[in-house]
């Protein structure tokens, strides 16, 4: 990320910071990000997780100012998903405010009552958008 600038950011959308396991185990439906930076997780029925109970959904989101080369604005939102329940889809504000490109990350942890399983295989971190408000063009799916 550090050697990329805002005209290759599409490349880093779908990078996933755990090789193991992606957002899509968790989400077979993925989610939609909107051109001004709302994440929308349609309702679906949740695979089980192992011997998970609930899910930790956490939604940041980072604006970059690639020609000033620093970080302009983060926000972040975790809501648990209590997996014993039906799932009616999810609607979290991904948008900070800043200059620059907006970068949203995705990230699912699965927990055993209040404790986080720790296995690899159940914590996924992906990049799933990059909109460029500079150009005010997106390269995110939208919704």
């Amino acid at each position: 990320m550090i050697q990329t600038s805002s005209d290759s950011l599409r490349g880093l959308e779908g990078f996933r910071v755990n090789r193991y396991t992606g957002t899509e185990q968790f989400f077979p439906h993925p989610p939609v990000v909107s051109k001004q930076g709302q994440l929308k997780i349609p309702a679906q029925s949740l695979p089980p997780q192992g011997e998970a109970s609930h899910l930790e959904v956490t939604v940041t989101a980072v604006r970059i100012c690639f020609p000033e080369r620093r970080i302009t604005g983060r926000s972040s939102t975790t809501v648990m998903l209590d997996l014993y329940q039906p799932f009616n889809g999810l609607e979290l504000e991904a948008n900070t405010p800043g200059k620059g490109t907006l970068l949203i990350i995705l990230q699912v942890r699965s927990f055993n009552g209040t404790i986080a399983t720790g296995n690899r295989r159940f914590f996924a971190a992906d990049i799933i958008a990059s909109i460029d408000t500079c150009r005010h063009q997106t390269q995110a799916p939208e919704g």
